[in-house]
């Protein structure tokens, strides 16, 4: 409380003065409006003399008192002059209602104010004094909103909610928003703090991203009221366990027609198709990319079909997905096992004349034979057939031999036909699902020591003489010149040509390509090294210089890659955001965007954050492989 006094008379000779006062105080103050009852009292007096004094009403003019009240006049009153004998005095009370600030706190302003006015008495002119006076009074605080504060949040994860309570008469309420989702945290309390896990299945808010901020929310009860409301921003995180998933990855052979009923993986004929199954985004994720890698192969859809699988034995292929969000799966895989496959190969075979049962004799009419051979299985699903002809030496047309052989048994055929005075061209056959391997055989005349051609001119040393104007050796005879086989001497020579030619054909450094992964040093000689594998040949050039390496199968541009661009606002109702001012200053303001056309081209602003463009793109690596053909490489280093 407090009080203002002011003393004013009259300026002719300073006879006859009053005191003026005004009184103040706060009486109560109530929580639930935020005011406070503010009372005062306005008195005057007049000091006792002879011949003046104050009267309610003035003869001719008066002066006029005024009090003030945080702006508020509460009294104005005039005072006149009457002659009288016997002091006199007026007061006149009353109170006012102030509303505080919104936190709480107030300070009011008081004030009296004497105006100059002037009067007469029996023609006597009196003039009176002015005067003024001001206070200020601090209002007793008023509790307002609590204010709470908490760190970020994951999603199924406990945190504590801090409350910082203005009074402990007060409850609070919590609530929090997320995107379009809202909901009370608890419906009253008078603690200070909370535990709230905050539920999965906000995570379907953010479908494109694993963070996203939201607004708890403190509202402050008082006797049943809400007397204020404070909010926070919050970051909403998701957890490392919310990402896409896949049930599985599956894989079937892709086979040529002639084994598309096998149901197996075959080395160098099967291909792999596999397929995602079960792909799924989890809390409104989408599913935006797939990863398939694993022998040497990798794709990037939802199916995908490998290339001849050239390697036998157990391969491992792996699948991921990618979500919307940007989140990677746990990985599936699966093994598939392929058998191993080779054409047959004929290791050892024969063929000589031979009598009706098989007895050898060098002027039998039929041909005894026997081949060792092996071949794939393909887990008993490839089988083989062999068969058997002949021709005589010369001539273009076959005759079946109408039998067939197994590997290492020996077996007869010919029925007599086979002309001891004849040579015989033999075909010997192998067939599976694949293919069919063919060698030929020569079976000679009857072996004699020399023979002339009947009738012409032509010798043979060993056999039957069939050429005309020809010297023909037994091919089963050796031959010797200098004490050196003749057969030993031509493959000497074949060998020294064919390695010089092959050093000059591929000299150290050169670079050998064949879909077959058979060294070339089994073939030319020499040390080899196979390329690593996945690298592509360029031309050497000074930017590239030979024997040099880079490049990448896949890659993920950056920033600086990107093609220069832009994104246009969508024009919904959202406004624009910024931060202005500091905590809890808002701001609602019309900007007028250059070039405008007048009050139709605005911005809207308020405090918060600003949109953006709507999330485009998966984020994922692109295929950089040129489209391609598979075969080995090898490098002759020696």
């Amino acid at each position: 409380m407090g009080t203002i006094s002011k003393r004013v008379g009259v300026v002719a000779d300073g006879r006859l003065y009053a005191d003026v006062s005004l009184s103040y105080s706060e009486a109560s103050k109530d929580i639930a409006s935020n005011s406070s009852v503010i009372n005062w009292t306005v008195h005057a007096s007049q000091i006792p003399c002879n011949s003046f004094g104050f009267t309610g009403t003035n003869r001719n003019s008066a002066c006029t008192i005024k009090a003030y009240i945080n702006g508020t006049c509460v009294i104005s009153r005039a005072l006149g002059l009457i002659r009288m004998t016997n002091s006199n005095s007026w007061s006149q009370s009353g109170s006012i209602r102030v509303t505080h600030n919104t936190d709480g706190n107030k300070s009011i302003s008081i004030s009296l104010q004497i105006d100059r006015g002037g009067g007469n008495y029996n023609g006597d002119p009196w003039t009176y004094g002015s005067a003024s006076g001001s206070a200020s009074l601090k209002l007793s605080f008023i509790a307002r909103a609590s204010s709470i504060s908490c760190p970020s949040l994951t999603l199924g994860s406990a945190a504590t909610i801090k409350i910082t309570r203005a009074s402990s008469s007060f409850t609070e309420r919590i609530r929090y928003s997320f995107g379009k989702a809202s909901e009370e945290i608890t419906p009253g309390t008078d603690k200070g703090s909370v535990s709230w896990t905050p539920p999965l299945s906000l995570a379907s808010q953010i479908p494109k991203a694993t963070s996203g901020t939201g607004t708890l929310s403190c509202d402050t009860y008082y006797e049943g009221k809400c007397i204020g409301t404070k909010s926070i921003q919050v970051r909403f995180n998701l957890p490392s366990s919310i990402k896409p998933s896949l049930s599985s990855i599956s894989a079937v052979p892709v086979n040529p027609s002639a084994i598309s009923n096998w149901g197996i993986f075959v080395q160098t004929k099967s291909k792999a198709k596999l397929t995602v199954n079960g792909a799924q985004g989890t809390y409104g994720s989408t599913i935006t990319g797939y990863t398939i890698k694993g022998g040497g192969f990798q794709g990037n859809s939802s199916s995908f079909e490998t290339g001849l699988l050239n390697k036998s034995g157990e391969m491992s292929f792996e699948a991921i997905v990618t979500d919307s969000r940007g989140r990677k799966s746990d990985p599936k895989t699966i093994k598939i096992s392929v058998v191993p496959y080779s054409q047959p190969v004929l290791s050892k075979y024969s063929a000589v004349r031979c009598l009706a049962n098989g007895t050898p004799a060098d002027e039998g009419t039929c041909v005894l034979g026997n081949i060792t051979f092996s071949y794939s299985s393909c887990s008993g699903k490839n089988a083989v057939t062999t068969s058997v002809r002949y021709r005589r030496s010369g001539t273009t047309s076959w005759t079946d031999a109408k039998t067939s052989f197994s590997s290492g048994k020996a077996f007869v055929f010919g029925n007599a036909a086979i002309s001891a005075e004849t040579s015989y061209d033999i075909e010997l056959s192998i067939k599976d699902a694949f293919g069919t391997v063919t060698i030929y055989e020569m079976v000679s005349t009857a072996e004699v020591l020399m023979d002339f051609k009947a009738g012409g001119k032509g010798i043979a040393i060993g056999k039957v003489s069939e050429k005309e104007n020809a010297f023909e050796l037994n091919q089963n005879w050796n031959a010797y010149f200098h004490g050196k086989e003749i057969q030993d001497l031509i493959k000497a020579l074949i060998a020294s040509e064919y390695k010089t030619v092959a050093n000059r054909i591929y000299p150290v450094g050169s670079i050998y390509i064949s879909i077959s992964p058979t060294n070339p040093g089994s073939l030319f000689g020499g040390t080899w090294v196979q390329i690593s594998q996945g690298r592509f040949l360029l031309g050497e050039s000074t930017s590239y210089p030979a024997k040099s390496t880079g490049g990448e199968s896949s890659h993920k541009l950056s920033s600086d890659e990107m093609p220069s661009h832009n994104h246009h606002l969508s024009n919904d109702s959202t406004a624009h955001s910024w931060a202005w001012g500091g905590s809890g200053k808002t701001v609602n303001a019309q900007v007028d965007a250059a070039g405008g056309n007048g009050s139709g081209n605005k911005v809207n602003t308020k405090q918060g954050e600003w949109n953006s463009t709507a999330y485009s793109g998966g984020g994922k690596a692109h295929n950089n492989m040129p489209p391609y053909f598979v075969a080995y490489m090898w490098e002759r280093t020696k």
